[in-house]
């Protein structure tokens, strides 16, 4: 310490040199009172400075209780849906301010602190590796794609080895915390023994008496499937699950602060980087060890995970509108038009809906989060081409087209011939891919003809599929009516040619 070198400073001077008490005060620039006691009781620096009594606030004056009414709030604010407003030292100064109090800020912020801020007590704890893993929600603002958005992600922390993960999602929801569970066991390469949650929505129907909770259904059942014990804290106890809790303000200041992004796939990137980064560089304070070497021990300790190739997921149940949309989160969904009125159920992953009946799939579309969107399918409303072919002008699916489409009918001309092709896909001549690759091939030759097209839509099926069928004597009577002209002679030839090599192949 700095004291005991300067006592032994004076002791030198005084002992050794024979300097008197006026020279050592103006060599050391101490009092003389100082050098008697570094004399005469030096074991009293030893221990350092000490008030013997704490210091009186005379400037709080009669205001004690008015701090503590102020602290206390008013009956009906003092809780409104279970949160506890927050009252700060500055609100209550400026209120007594008002009222009369003539002193600092500083006195009333240490008179809360001596007498409502005492640390709570605490007990050491410790877990056993592959024993609990904790799981909580966070909320950033981050930029993703140039749209500044409150991105939900959730902190995952072993508590044996403090092995942090991090997933973000664009909601807090079901099917993204069944899908930040999964990710983390499949990366650990196994399950421990117990899941801790707080009293979340997700997973608890009822908070019961004690440690009884009632969980979800779907959550009941995801968490059987995985094999692994629930445990949930008590209400309004977030210290109970302290590891993630750490995890989550730790990812709030030093992975998610001011970040800008350019798609979630990056965002990922980003996050397991940094996990990976901190497993390797933070030690655990007791055993001295990286965070790394411990979580590779207690890796060693989980159980299998239990299953691979499957993805949990949320379901629902919906009912197609006579306009063959099914509503999801406030956006539409598009499914075949003969499934109107049907009751279809909806699996919702965290990135993709998909729509099955029955147990078959129908329809699947990437996960909208607006609440606003509209997605249409164009060959789930091709059959109503036939009985309406007006709805190419104002039915959306098709004013919404893709490009090549769009471009296929202004050169055909003919919205007759353009419904005939579509027809085709829908009573299954051909699929919509091999349209698609028949008029983008029409389009680059400049031969933009129903029947050079439908014959290279069918010359594709009989390419990639099995044999179809001849054309009819009706089909190829038509054929034989049929007139157009022809800018280059001598495609049919580049046809019959490409139809031989691939025969011969």
């Amino acid at each position: 310490m700095l004291v005991m070198k300067k006592v032994t400073e004076i002791q030198r001077l005084v002992y050794e040199e024979k300097k008197t008490y006026r020279e050592v005060q103006a060599e050391l620039g101490v009092s003389a009172k100082t050098i008697a006691k570094a004399l005469k009781r030096p074991e009293e620096f030893a221990d350092g400075y000490r008030r013997e009594s704490a210091v009186e606030l005379r400037a709080i004056g009669g205001f004690e209780e008015r701090i503590q009414e102020l602290l206390a709030g008013k009956e009906w604010a003092q809780s409104y849906k279970g949160r506890r407003p927050r009252r700060t030292a500055r609100w209550v100064y400026r209120r007594i301010k008002a009222e009369g109090y003539t002193g600092a800020e500083s006195t009333v912020r240490a008179y809360i602190r001596r007498q409502f801020k005492l640390p709570q007590p605490a007990c050491p704890i410790e877990h056993l590796p592959g024993d609990e893993v904790q799981f909580d929600f966070g909320f950033c603002p981050v930029k993703i794609a140039g749209e500044l958005r409150t991105l939900a992600f959730v902190g995952v922390s072993f508590c044996y080895s403090t092995r942090r993960f991090l997933y973000g999602y664009p909601a807090e929801r079901q099917e993204c915390l069944f899908d930040a569970i999964e990710q983390t066991f499949q990366r650990a390469g196994g399950v421990p023994r117990r899941l801790t949650l707080d009293n979340t929505a997700l997973a608890v129907k009822k908070v019961l008496e004690g440690k009884r909770r009632i969980e979800t259904e779907s959550y009941a059942r995801f968490r059987g499937l995985l094999g692994v014990n629930p445990r949930f804290t008590n209400v309004q106890a977030g210290w109970e699950k302290g590891h993630v809790e750490g995890t989550v303000g730790w990812a709030k200041r030093q992975v998610l602060l001011d970040l800008e992004v350019g798609s979630w796939s990056e965002l990922g990137e980003i996050l397991e980087e940094a996990c990976q980064r901190d497993a390797n560089e933070r030690r655990h304070g007791e055993s001295g060890k990286t965070v790394q070497e411990l979580f590779e021990q207690e890796v060693g300790l989980l159980r299998p995970f239990p299953y691979e190739g499957r993805r949990s997921h949320r379901e629902v149940r919906c009912k197609v509108s006579p306009g063959a949309l099914v509503y999801v989160d406030g956006s539409k969904y598009s499914v075949p038009v003969a499934l109107r009125g049907k009751n279809l159920r909806v699996r919702l992953y965290w990135d993709e809906v998909v729509l099955t009946y029955n147990r078959e799939e129908v329809a699947r579309w990437p996960r909208d989060w607006s609440g606003r969107g509209e997605h249409y399918d164009v060959e789930h409303y091709l059959g109503l081409l036939k009985r309406a072919p007006a709805l190419l002008d104002h039915g959306k699916p098709f004013t919404r087209m893709a490009d090549w489409l769009v471009e296929t009918r202004e050169a055909l001309g003919s919205d007759k011939e353009f419904v005939k092709l579509l027809l085709a896909v829908d009573s299954k001549k051909y699929t919509l891919g091999e349209l698609r690759s028949a008029c983008l091939w029409a389009l680059q030759s400049r031969c933009v003809t129903f029947c050079v097209i439908q014959q290279r839509a069918l010359m594709g099926r009989s390419r990639d599929c099995e044999p179809v069928s001849a054309l009819s004597e009706e089909e190829c009577a038509g054929l034989a009516r049929h007139r157009f002209a022809v800018e280059s002679p001598e495609m049919y030839d580049q046809i019959i040619e490409t139809a031989s090599r691939t025969e011969v192949a």
